[in-house]
């Protein structure tokens, strides 16, 4: 970037703020301005929100000297810690002796729960989607022979197979600073109970079916479990296959916006992986996807691209390999910097509220159903995402309909989320309930 290579001007919505400079002491009446500033970018981001400092307005780079620049980012701190958010600076540059910085500002856990992203993981079989999975919640390569994809399979028959046939769920926690949370115990694996109160964002990851056989289960996955985005999951040595067009299709129709990981470059030959690629980028800008690919092959790509995924028809490419561990440290940081879509009822911060069915009321409890099993000793017992009001044990509901559109009454005896036990879950929570009739 060159000082003749400005930002975008600012926009009166969205999550992002230009700040050509923050003054040391503002004056009280300045900093209560700055606080509201926040809360209402912060509601705009659904908890979340990307400060650039060193920029004007219209979007002109003007830049601070080094003293100006970190006094900035002081006041910024002080007017986050204001508001229970953290401030952490993830891209800054010195252009001719001027400093630029964007700043990630993120929400504190809310109610004990962090700000959680629910990303869809398709494509074609065998292209490495439950590899990579097992990649990133462990910390650990892959063999080639996938030793990591068996932490992700949930039947004896997909870990003999190798392929997925069912929707599998795994959690991977990040602090504010990106530090990845499901590695911080050097002697053992931390339970998902850990994770989840250890972290300030949460990336849900849905294993889906590639196989064209499963190809239900994937769409009931998709619906199923709302994602606020997908990940392409494209093998580079195989190129592109019948279900990587048909799951691409499946999100631009949900609406759901994408990003491409092109895995096994480890085992690619030049010539197929530039094939591979080349074919990817044409079938992004078709006219059916319409989109502008574009291929990750930095830290600065990503604090570009990351952010504004919700909201532009970029499709970034991220090329690597879960074997040699190449270039997996940028899908960490993107993931990091994925902005959130979905602002749920009572979660505490203003913004635009999730959209919920005609009819119902946001204080209404209303929970789509995503599984439903039997537990010895327990009972009947089922689980999905709170989609609106408050749910506590002990309350009775309507569970319905059925075939002839009748609901039935059920008492609520129990509640966990991921594992922990709870009195009370709120909308956004994925929760499990047992049920008494």
């Amino acid at each position: 970037m060159t000082p003749n290579d400005p930002y975008e001007p600012e926009k009166d919505d969205g999550f992002i703020e230009y700040k050509q400079r923050l003054s040391g002491i503002p004056s009280k009446l300045r900093f209560e301005k700055l606080v509201t500033q926040l809360k209402y970018r912060l509601g705009e981001g659904k908890g979340e929100s990307i400060y650039v400092i060193g920029v004007a307005d219209d979007g002109e780079i003007l830049g601070l000297n080094k003293e100006d620049f970190f006094e900035s980012l002081d006041v910024l701190e002080e007017i986050a810690s204001e508001i229970d958010a953290e401030a952490i600076i993830i891209r800054k540059q010195v252009i001719e002796g001027k400093y630029i910085g964007e700043v990630l500002i993120r929400k504190k856990p809310f109610r004990g729960f962090p700000l959680e992203i629910v990303v869809a993981v398709i494509g074609n079989v065998d292209s490495g989607k439950s590899s990579l999975i097992g990649h990133l919640i462990s910390g650990k390569n892959d063999d080639g022979d996938g030793l990591t994809r068996q932490l992700i399979m949930r039947h004896p028959h997909e870990i003999l197979s190798g392929r997925t046939s069912s929707v599998a769920t795994k959690i991977l926690g990040f602090k504010t600073d990106g530090t990845i949370v499901n590695y911080s115990s050097e002697f053992r694996k931390l339970r998902e109970e850990e994770v989840i109160r250890n972290s300030s964002k949460l990336l849900r990851f849905i294993d889906l079916a590639g196989h064209e056989k499963y190809l239900k289960t994937t769409i009931f996955g998709m619906l199923g479990t709302e994602p606020d985005y997908a990940a392409i999951i494209v093998d580079a040595n195989r190129g592109i296959q019948k279900m990587t067009r048909e799951h691409l299709g499946l999100a631009s129709i949900l609406k759901v916006p994408v990003f491409c990981v092109l895995t096994k470059i480890d085992l690619a030959p030049p010539l197929i992986y530039k094939k591979t690629l080349q074919e990817l980028k044409q079938l992004l800008k078709s006219p059916i996807l319409s989109s502008i690919p574009k291929v990750v092959k930095d830290y600065d790509d990503i604090a570009v691209l990351a952010p504004i995924l919700n909201n532009s028809r970029i499709v970034p490419i991220l090329p690597l390999s879960v074997v040699s561990g190449e270039n997996v440290h940028l899908l960490k940081k993107f993931l990091n910097l994925l902005a959130p879509r979905k602002l749920w009822g009572n979660s505490g911060i203003t913004g635009a509220q999730q959209k919920l069915p005609e009819g119902k009321e946001s204080n209404q409890f209303l929970l789509f159903i995503e599984e439903w099993f039997q537990v010895t000793g327990v009972g009947p017992v089922l689980s999905g995402i709170i989609q609106s009001g408050e749910i506590r044990v002990g309350i009775t509901c309507s569970l319905g309909p059925d075939t002839n559109g009748n609901y039935l009454k059920v008492k609520i005896r129990s509640i966990q989320s991921r594992r922990i036990p709870l009195d009370v879950a709120f909308p956004g929570q994925y929760v499990s309930m047992s049920l008494s009739f």
